[in-house]
């Protein structure tokens, strides 16, 4: 999977802004691929958009998300998704949203203002 991107950089930081993606994250595979990305530009700040989501990544029973933000995890990324509606995909998805944004290793947002704030406080 080889990502279109730019990085970003304000106020001190840098972030990868994932433009878009060959194919959506179907595979901890492709989301090791990512980390690579975030490596290779020397932050470990992402930014994800929609597209780069596979229906079964919303289908919390397919253990995709679980993966993909495990291995995320591991690699000490710090990755905003922006999808809007989110709250509107369905029960477990948006729990599992509601919960990952308490936290600093995974959010889920409307826009991508939001998404970039997050990521640079």
């Amino acid at each position: 999977m080889e990502p279109s991107y730019r990085i970003v950089h304000q106020g001190g930081k840098s972030f990868v802004d994932v433009t878009a993606l060959a194919a959506p994250l179907t595979t901890e595979r492709d989301a090791a691929d990512l980390v690579a990305v975030s490596w290779e530009c020397e932050t470990s700040l992402l930014m994800l958009p929609h597209e780069a989501f596979a229906d079964e990544f919303f289908r919390l029973r397919t253990g995709l998300a679980g993966a993909v933000l495990q291995k995320f995890g591991n690699y000490g990324l710090t990755v905003a998704a922006v999808i809007p509606g989110w709250y509107e995909r369905n029960d477990r998805f948006t729990e599992l949203a509601l919960e990952s944004n308490k936290g600093r290793t995974f959010g889920v947002f409307d826009d991508r203002s939001a998404a970039e704030a997050w990521l640079l406080k």
